[in-house]
């Protein structure tokens, strides 16, 4: 009788078994989390240069075919936190017409080289409007955004 006794107490966890097993998925867990959050950051990178280089490719198309009857220059106007929409060569803060765009607040464009911080297409070829070598690109994230005269993309 004893021996089944026994038998039936030791089928358990010890205390040096259970907290091996705590320490092991509290690691783990701690690993996970770790990668989970470095992958948002570059999902959130992504996203954003992704929808920054359609927004460009827009702008170019409507300032190459016009929007109704009206041809015009369309542009963009870099900020640190968002960019903006517009139309026209010259930004105005305050017009109705401006179109905001607010990036995602772990990513910021820096390091801007268009003057003024306004890429400007023209109306009818697209072009970019006064147009000088080496001041055409800006930083997003950690993606460097090139833009050539005739208004190609180029994300580094």
């Amino acid at each position: 009788m004893k021996k089944n006794a026994i038998a039936t107490l030791s089928g358990g966890f010890t205390l040096p078994e259970v907290i091996v097993a705590v320490a092991f998925f509290t690691i783990l867990f701690g690993l996970v989390t770790i990668n989970l959050l470095g992958s948002r950051k570059q999902i959130a990178q992504g996203a954003n240069v992704d929808v920054a280089i359609a927004d460009m490719k827009e702008q170019q198309s409507k300032a190459m075919a016009g929007e109704g009857t009206m041809l015009t220059d369309y542009s963009i106007f870099l900020a640190s936190d968002k960019y903006v929409l517009f139309n026209g060569d010259t930004y105005n803060p305050n017009a109705n017409t401006n179109f905001p765009v607010i990036i995602d607040p772990s990513v910021s464009i820096t390091n801007i080289t268009f003057p003024g911080s306004i890429i400007v297409f023209t109306k009818g070829s697209g072009e970019i409007l006064n147009f000088s070598q080496g001041q055409n690109s800006f930083k997003l994230g950690a993606k460097i955004i090139t833009i050539n005269k005739f208004g190609v993309i180029n994300i580094q």
